[in-house]
Formats: structure tokens, sequence, C-alpha cells
């Protein structure tokens, strides 16, 4: 998700071990660092599910399937600026996808 708003992945490094110790210790640049005009409701999504402590993150899909869902409802109804339309129908596909698999595993 990060990538697909970015375009960037959160983490970069001459090595994979130096990827490895950037994702146990450091945060991710926020996603409107490199996407101004993203709103803050998506963003808290996103930095969201990459918490570091597990108690931080969404508990299951279906949690963070609804809070992308809510995200996008509020960019779709007041934002000035939305996503170009193919990085937008990637963002819904993506949450019908993950929707699907985490029906009825409650």
């Amino acid at each position: 998700l990060y990538e697909m708003l970015t375009n960037r992945v959160p983490f970069d490094g001459k090595d994979p071990l130096n990827v490895a110790m950037m994702h146990m210790t450091e945060a991710p640049p926020p996603p409107r660092h490199f996407r101004p005009e993203l709103r803050a409701e998506l963003e808290a999504v996103v930095l969201k599910a990459l918490a570091k402590e597990p108690t931080d993150r969404f508990s299951t899909g279906r949690e963070m399937a609804g809070a992308l869902a809510a995200a996008i409802a509020e960019e779709n109804k007041s934002a000035p600026v939305t996503p170009s339309p193919p990085m937008h129908c990637t963002i819904r596909l993506a949450l019908r996808k993950l929707i699907r698999r985490t029906s009825g595993k409650m």
C-alpha cells in the first residue's frame, strides 16, 4: 500500500541486512512527504499498518479494510486533489481482494 501510494518502498538500503535493520528500528517516512496531496486519513491507515509494535497495528485485515474504505470515502467526498485513476482503481481492487479474503474469518 505504501509503495502504491508513494511509488517507493518505505525503506531502501545498500543490502538486505541494512533494509531489515531499518524495518526494525526506524519509522517509515510519512507518505505525504512524497505525496503532499494525500489526505491525512489515508496516511494514518498506512502508518498504522506499518507500526513497529503489533498492538499498534490493525488487529485484523477486516479492520484495516474498513479503515481504508473510510479513508477513501472521505477523500472522495471532499478532496480537491484525487489520486490518478489507475492508482485509485488499484487501491479499490486491493481493498476488495482484502475484504474477500477476510470475509468470514472473524
